[in-house]
C-alpha cells in the first residue's frame, strides 16, 4: 500500500519483500485496474444482481419442494414407504 500511497519506491519495496520491480509494477497496474473496475459498478446495479440471484434461488427451491411433494404422493399411492428421513 505504501508503493499506491507513493510513499515508498517501486526499488525500495522491491527489496523490503525480496520482489522485482518488475513484479511490483505489475501488481501495482493489476491492483489498480481492479480498483478502477469496482468504481464502475453501481450499487443499484450490484443489487439489481443480488435481487435476480435471489430470485432464482427462491424459484428452485419452490420447484424442488414441488417435486418432493409429487414423490411423497406417488410414494403413498404405490403404498412403498418413504425414504428414511422423509415425511
Amino acid at each position: 500500500m505504501d508503493l499506491i500511497r507513493g510513499k515508498t519506491t517501486a526499488a525500495d519495496a522491491a527489496r523490503q519483500h525480496g520482489l522485482t520491480v518488475a513484479e511490483l509494477e505489475q501488481w501495482k497496474d493489476d491492483f489498480l485496474a481492479q480498483g478502477t473496475e469496482a468504481l464502475r459498478s453501481h450499487p443499484r446495479d450490484r443489487e439489481a444482481q443480488w435481487e435476480a440471484e435471489k430470485q432464482r434461488l427462491q424459484a428452485k427451491v419452490g420447484e424442488l419442494a414441488l417435486e418432493v411433494d409429487v414423490l411423497k404422493k406417488a410414494h403413498r399411492i404405490l403404498g412403498k414407504d418413504l425414504p428414511d428421513g422423509i415425511s
